[in-house]
């Protein structure tokens, strides 16, 4: 064996007994048939156990990695289960299944030893095995060979062992392909006829098709029955995801993690779908690849039965969706929602609330599908007409402006009026709400009370917060302090009189229409923004921290600056005067006086 040993068998059947030593006399001995046929056995064995050592020299592990088939006979399907730990529940319920389905054995040993091999549990193997009573009666060789390709995939798309296990089990028809079930019927997916023929016939030789009725197509074309193996299938879907622009390495591996499914569907019904948003939809190809990354499942939906009659439906003078793209991707699932269960009822409660135009509403907020009129929609609009008091004419415009507020739970909004009514003493809750809606979905410690807090340091009175109740929708740290701050060191005062001067004068400009009205320019107030709101190094900080967080605090001064003055320079750019009283009924672009009085040094 080119070790350094030598080993000699000698075997005679019928002759004389050989004898076996270094020396001394031979003694011819003639055996007997049935010692010879026990010798023969022994040298036999004694070879096939020499040959399974010489080919894994390593010790016993409890993997079954070194049990394979030899040639004396195969290991059994349970020790090789058992072996890799699963129960004896598991193997018994395995059994079961197949005694009940035409098996080959060869054909599941092969399997379960492979897989197991590759790293998947006794368990796994069981459960998968016994999901997929299709590929039992196989040849073995012909198994193997498409477990190989559909693992060797998977690993391609630098998916973990893990990841792999749980696509098994997940999904066994991911591993091996299932058959076609073919009865010479195939259902029309709603694709457009292109689509549809390109998958019905693959070669000029395909039969002649013939329609049925509207909805299924007759055809004896070889293509159909054709059995794609699990690795070609696979590539094909990755091919058509990375067509609408989603990358293998990071975003097609995601949604095989999260839904294996999608290997699954057969690619007649992935080109419809495609076709049908592509078409009829009017997505884009990045919008495309958004809405198959964040919503994997849509690309099962049968576009007969379920997108398109909810596309006419939202496109319908019932509901009047202009803009469906921005709808879909921001909701996708009003696409499979039923329109007699799902989207009338919700599109007839905005027309009872006094909507007149609910598609805009639906574009602005596409989540209002998803709510529930009984149960969130109705309780609603019934607290603001009873409870708060706003009139029946305001609702529909709350409704319109922010229609979020038709998914905020009652007892959230029934303490914020509480706490205007009690804390901050608001008389008439109706009109402050009917200016602010989104007040009664603010959090009352997170945002209400601390804003409280600095209007009382900075005294303000209960009426001024009521002339101006915006004042709750400004950010206390990046605008209302900063400027107040910055008013305190250009008037050289501790307290400026923020009511003398107006809260909307103060916080409706952007920061470098406000820098000219203080007097002051913009790189000046930008400048002092900046150091405000750079964070005041702690000593128990260690150093990087403190560097972290103040290239954090820089980078949003950064980003704000720009914002404001982007939208301050749209502002300026106007040519109307701004004392000129308009005569639409509109306020003027900005207050009459321009600049804040100067205050005694």
């Amino acid at each position: 064996d080119g070790e350094g040993e030598d080993v000699l068998v000698v075997a005679s059947i019928g002759g004389r007994r050989p004898s076996l030593g270094l020396g001394g006399p031979r003694k011819q001995q003639r055996l007997s048939r049935k010692e010879g046929r026990m010798l023969l056995v022994l040298v036999a064995v004694s070879l096939e156990v020499a040959s399974t050592w010489s080919c894994h020299p390593q010790p016993l592990r409890r993997r079954p990695a070194i049990r394979r088939r030899t040639r004396l006979g195969a290991v059994c399907l349970k020790t090789i289960l058992l072996e890799a730990g699963a129960s004896e529940e598991d193997v018994a319920s395995l059994f079961r299944t197949l005694q009940r389905t035409a098996h080959k054995r060869t054909t599941v040993e092969a399997a379960a030893t492979y897989m197991t091999e590759f790293g998947f549990t006794g368990s796994e193997v069981a459960q998968i095995v016994e999901e997929s009573t299709w590929w039992v009666d196989r040849d073995a060789a012909a198994t193997r060979a498409e477990l190989a390709g559909s693992l060797r995939f998977l690993e391609e798309l630098k998916l973990k062992k893990g990841e792999i296990r749980r696509v098994g089990r997940v999904r066994p028809d991911v591993l091996v392909r299932p058959p076609k079930k073919s009865d010479g019927v195939y259902r029309d997916t709603g694709a457009c006829p292109a689509v549809l023929a390109a998958s019905l016939s693959s070669s000029s030789n395909s039969a002649k098709k013939k329609k049925l009725g509207t909805s299924t197509l007759t055809s004896s074309s070889s293509s159909l029955t054709k059995k794609v193996d699990a690795e070609t299938a696979m590539r094909d879907v990755v091919l058509l995801l990375e067509s609408v622009g989603l990358k293998r390495e990071k975003y097609v591996k995601e949604m095989v993690v999260r839904w294996p499914q999608i290997f699954a569907i057969d690619m007649a019904q992935l080109l419809a779908v495609t076709d049908f948003f592509a078409s009829e939809v009017g997505s884009e190809k990045e919008s495309l690849g958004t809405l198959y990354r964040h919503a994997p499942w849509i690309l099962a939906a049968s576009v007969g039965s379920q997108l398109r009659p909810a596309l006419e439906f939202l496109r319908g003078e019932e509901c009047g969706v202009r803009n469906l793209d921005v709808v879909v991707r921001a909701y996708p699932r009003c696409l499979i929602a039923d329109v007699e269960k799902d989207l009338r009822p919700r599109v007839d409660a905005l027309r009872r609330y006094g909507v007149a135009e609910p598609g805009k509403l639906v574009e602005t907020f596409p989540l209002v599908f998803g709510l529930d009129v009984n149960a969130t929609m109705d309780p609603a609009v019934a607290f603001f007409r009873d409870e708060v008091g706003v009139s029946a004419e305001d609702v529909p415009k709350i409704c319109r402006a922010f229609p979020s507020l038709l998914g905020v739970d009652v007892a959230a909004m029934r303490r914020s009026v509480k706490f205007l009514k009690e804390e901050l003493g608001v008389c008439n809750v109706a009109r402050f709400v009917t200016r602010l809606p989104p007040v009664l979905a603010y959090d009352i410690d997170a945002v209400l009370r601390p804003k409280m807090k600095f209007a009382v340091e900075n005294a303000l009175s209960v009426y001024d917060i009521s002339r101006f109740p915006a004042f709750f929708s400004y950010p206390l740290d990046d605008v209302i302090r900063p400027r107040a701050a910055f008013l305190k060191k250009t008037f050289k005062t501790d307290k400026v009189p923020l009511a003398a001067i107006g809260l909307n004068r103060v916080l409706t400009p952007q920061d470098k229409v406000f820098a000219k009205k203080a007097n002051a320019t913009p790189e000046e107030y930008a400048a002092f923004k900046r150091n405000f709101l750079r964070p005041t190094p702690r000593p128990d900080l260690p150093s990087a921290t403190k560097t972290r967080a103040t290239e954090a605090a820089t980078t949003t001064s950064k980003e704000t600056k720009k914002k404001g003055d982007d939208e301050s320079a749209e502002a300026t750019t106007s040519t109307e005067p701004p004392n000129k009283r308009r005569t639409d009924g509109k306020p003027p672009p900005f207050p009459p006086i321009l600049h804040f009085p100067r205050f005694p040094t």
